[in-house]
């Protein structure tokens, strides 16, 4: 059977992308070899999975060259042409595809139009080209870029008619704005992005250069002078120099009223950004909530839960780069609802949402956000009915299954069950060297949490009113207070039982 880096890639592709492969081969712009477009008819019998046996180099060279003898260099040849042939596919179908491709073509389209002197043609697809930018369908980072670039294009124009001295001003003022917006914004994303991945990584965001350099700006006395109603272009620069004062400044009190501020701009403006725009923007926001309720600020958790709901309802996640992070909310979402005790809610998102669960985590996410549920409901052997046909499938998945397990075994008394899974869990979450220490704390709280319920439980005549007061203290310092209602809940139970 042949084997071949151009057939690893035809393997990927639909049956759409196969008939416009298909049509690209026999344009002879792109492809002049008659052997090469027969090659491509024949391996057409063979899609999608090309795995016959029947599929060899002989088989394949007596379809494009007839009764001729086989010839090893021959066939090398047609293949190195055909995956380069695949790889310019790949490129120019792509360019079809995508908003900020489709438009950077237009951009030279105006520019050959430009140097060709066809004025008309320029004035008209210039003003269009503009109004295309303003619906936002391309992320900011390409709108700023572009809008610079186009700028450009318009005062060079003006330049070699020799007049128009006014609209060329307007024209370096509007380039410089865009360069800062395209500026101010990747520096947003790079403090966000170091800020937010240093536990996580295991690094150090005091040793990046980048953000010592960006904490040193005046971005306060920035932003003073700048009204960001004037003009779209004021307005990113006031929106992401915010998002830059709430990221360095996520620890102190005073990000707050950025953050509330940020959040009002932002729900005022959607149409201002693009789909990847918001879902990077909500990303930060709701790190930036996570942030505060470690450092148990009140209200934070319905701060979490209001910027999940917007990550869910307002960006499209058919994209397949962002269709991951579902996967990374999912049973987040499920938990804040049922905090809020918004079970309907929760039950049309697992439904609505489980289709854009990767693979190999969707039958796991999707019975465990269901037996959670069923555990809130009191449906206690709906739940153990779920979590017995999951298989967890990361370090973060098997902590979640022990944790339902050790509710369950405490709503039904199974005690030495319990102990059991509490002494697997602490052994586990010590040794497991891929959890950052943020997450071994928060894992090890909720372990000294159920560990002292089921000691309370268990043998209640030991402690006193004093032990129970500490443990509810202590359930208060639990800083996904999502979780807290069903602790306090089983601490109050206790009340009739410790004297």
């Amino acid at each position: 059977m042949l084997k071949s880096k151009a057939v690893d890639i035809l393997k990927t592709f639909s049956k759409e992308e196969f008939r416009r492969f298909e049509y690209f081969a026999e344009s002879p712009y792109f492809n002049r070899n008659n052997s090469l477009t027969r090659f491509v008819k024949a391996l057409k019998g063979f899609y999608p999975a090309f795995s016959s046996e029947k599929m060899t180099e002989e088989y394949l060279y007596g379809k494009v060259f007839g009764e001729d003898k086989f010839s090893y260099s021959s066939m090398r040849n047609l293949m190195s042409e055909m995956l380069s042939l695949c790889e310019t596919f790949l490129i120019t179908d792509r360019s079809n595809k995508e908003d900020h491709t489709r438009a950077r073509n237009a951009l030279d389209l105006l520019e050959e139009f430009r140097e060709r002197h066809l004025d008309k043609l320029f004035d008209i697809r210039s003003k269009r080209f503009e109004e295309e930018l303003k619906k936002h369908s391309i992320q900011n980072s390409e709108y700023f870029t572009l809008s610079f670039q186009l700028e450009i294009l318009k005062y060079q124009y003006h330049l070699e008619k020799h007049s128009h001295t006014k609209l060329i001003w307007q024209g370096f003022l509007k380039r410089s704005t865009f360069e800062l917006c395209n500026i101010i914004q990747k520096l947003h994303i790079a403090t966000d992005m170091l800020i937010q991945s240093e536990d996580e990584l295991r690094g150090k965001a005091s040793e990046s250069v980048m953000l010592n350099f960006v904490k040193r700006f005046e971005l306060e006395n920035f932003l003073k002078d700048l009204k960001p109603l004037n003009s779209e272009e004021k307005f990113y620069l006031y929106f992401y120099t915010k998002l830059i004062l709430l990221t360095i400044n996520d620890r102190k009190d005073i990000s707050e009223n950025y953050y509330f501020e940020i959040k009002d701009m932002l729900k005022n403006n959607l149409k201002l950004f693009s789909n990847y725009d918001l879902y990077d923007i909500l990303k930060s926001l709701r790190s930036y909530t996570i942030t505060r309720m470690q450092l148990f600020r009140k209200g934070f958790i319905d701060e979490l839960y209001e910027t999940d709901k917007l990550l869910v309802e307002e960006v499209d996640y058919s994209s397949i780069r962002l269709s991951w992070f579902i996967g990374e909310i999912f049973t987040e979402i499920v938990f804040l609802s049922s905090y809020k005790k918004e079970y309907e809610y929760a039950e049309n998102f697992i439904e609505q949402f489980k289709s854009k669960l990767n693979d190999d985590i969707r039958e796991y996410e999707y019975n465990w956000t269901r037996a959670f549920l069923n555990i809130e409901y009191g449906n206690i052997e709906k739940a153990i009915e779920l979590l017995s046909v999951i298989k967890p499938v990361n370090p973060n998945t098997k902590i979640s299954t022990k944790s339902l397990y050790l509710r369950i075994y405490y709503e039904l008394g199974y005690f030495e069950e319990g102990f059991s899974i509490l002494d697997a869990y602490k052994h586990f979450v010590n040794k497991e060297n891929k959890f950052s220490q943020r997450k071994k704390k928060y894992y090890n709280d909720q372990h000294s949490l159920f560990l002292r319920l089921y000691k309370f439980r268990l043998e209640p005549q030991r402690y006193t009113g004093l032990d129970l007061k500490k443990l509810k203290e202590d359930i208060s310092k639990f800083y996904f207070i999502a979780g807290q209602d069903w602790y306090h809940k089983k601490a109050d139970e206790l009340k009739l039982l410790i004297k």
